[in-house]
């Protein structure tokens, strides 16, 4: 290749180079404009924030019973979700079933899920040894003393009904289960 063909194809490399550095380049030339040389100069770019869909459930606290007074409690809790609806689902270690460090029943549970912190608002769902199934929820909002990134749950949007039940001829000990409520996406 003579010296013209070879400076002309330098020349030509070049050039294609630097079209591809700013083509590569141009997204990020348009969210920024730099300054100009001078006594004072002023550039500017932009900050972008994504949130995807949020959840925290908070402000749960353990159910305690001694037999024979198996009357049902109810307790508030808070879920926080920025999407409109969620999903909600319960899981436990005995299938809702309360067992002794030995794994012997001592008797079974139904977890009743309400609207507002009082379990009088209306039911979300009734979870129990045989249905126990994940289902979509409408979002409440929460009070303002509530506070999800602190985990405030002052005041419930929602609550949790424990109505336990015993088994027959049951032994002196202690029983229990540990219950996992999960809130996720739909």
């Amino acid at each position: 290749m003579g010296a013209r063909k070879m400076k002309m194809f330098k020349t030509l490399a070049l050039g294609a180079a630097v079209s591809v550095g700013l083509l590569a380049t141009s997204g990020a030339i348009a969210a920024t404009n730099d300054g100009d040389l001078g006594s004072t100069s002023t550039g500017t770019f932009d900050i972008n924030l994504t949130v995807g869909n949020l959840y925290r459930v908070f402000g749960l606290t353990p159910f305690t019973f001694t037999a024979p007074n198996l009357a049902a409690q109810t307790k508030p809790i808070c879920i926080y979700s920025n999407a409109a609806k969620f999903n909600l689902d319960i899981d436990t270690t005995n299938t809702f079933e309360l067992q002794n460090t030995a794994g012997t029943p001592g008797g079974t549970y139904v977890i009743d899920i309400n609207e507002g912190n009082n379990g009088a608002g209306d039911l979300v769902k009734q979870w129990t040894a045989s249905n126990h199934t994940a289902l979509d929820v409408d979002t409440l909002a929460l009070d303002a003393t509530n506070d999800e990134v602190l985990g405030t749950c002052s005041v419930g949007n929602f609550s949790v009904k424990v109505t336990p039940t015993l088994e027959t001829n049951i032994a002196a000990d202690s029983y229990t289960d540990q219950v996992t409520l999960i809130v996720k996406a739909i």
